[in-house]
């Protein structure tokens, strides 16, 4: 598969087989991540991976706190919604209309329950930053992220970027023994996808080239 494939087909997974993904995989998948650029080099990031017991202590610890209620703490917390611009607001709320249609109610539920069991990632990657990070710093690590799930899929793995990964980031930290000065800033899943599973086929339509690109001549 050529980059272009794996670019046009890759898509967010939220829900995954139970099947493990081998060690050697996941450093294989990284490692192919580390060519995306970085700012004068400086490749501040770091990443975490968490798979077996420790993903399970994880696992266990969210959903308890996801049903107690519990206020996100992300490190990076979510924009409200009159932050985004007005045409961002209408593409989220095109989009969430359209998941509706698609999800009954037993389905949406059924996603919330994904969710707080972390879309039963077999594989969870952490990827941080210094506490005072910069603004290029958070670029680089947004490319290092697309280089991962692009080079997972041409390797026939799945993914996913979820907020839900890094709600609670002290538990997180706690459990893999991560430097509390770190900041968390996103999740990855990996994994297999269980493609019965009718929440796989959420998608997202992209705005017509023309609404997004002006050529200057």
């Amino acid at each position: 598969m050529d980059a272009i494939q794996a670019i046009q087909k890759r898509h967010a997974v939220r829900s995954f087989q139970s099947q493990k993904l081998e060690l050697e995989q996941i450093k294989q998948i990284i490692s192919i991540a580390q060519k995306a650029p970085s700012w004068v080099n400086s490749q501040e990031l770091h990443v975490d991976v968490a798979v077996g017991s420790s993903l399970e202590q994880i696992r266990q610890k969210n959903v308890i706190a996801v049903e107690a209620g519990q206020l996100s703490q992300a490190d990076l917390p979510a924009p409200v919604a009159d932050q985004w611009s007005s045409e961002a607001q209408l593409n989220m709320q095109q989009w969430s209309d359209k998941m509706k249609q698609l999800l009954d109610d037993k389905n949406l539920a059924h996603l919330n329950t994904l969710k707080a069991e972390l879309y039963n990632a077999p594989a969870i990657v952490y990827l941080s930053l210094p506490q005072h990070f910069t603004s290029w710093s958070l670029y680089d690590l947004g490319a290092f992220s697309e280089a991962l799930m692009v080079a997972a899929y041409d390797l026939q793995v799945d993914s996913l970027p979820a907020y839900q990964f890094v709600l609670y980031p002290e538990m997180v930290k706690q459990i893999l023994n991560i430097d509390k000065q770190r900041q968390l800033i996103v999740g990855l899943g990996l994994g297999y996808a269980k493609e019965s599973d009718l929440v796989n086929q959420i998608g997202a339509k992209r705005q017509p080239l023309s609404d997004i690109l002006t050529i200057h001549k």
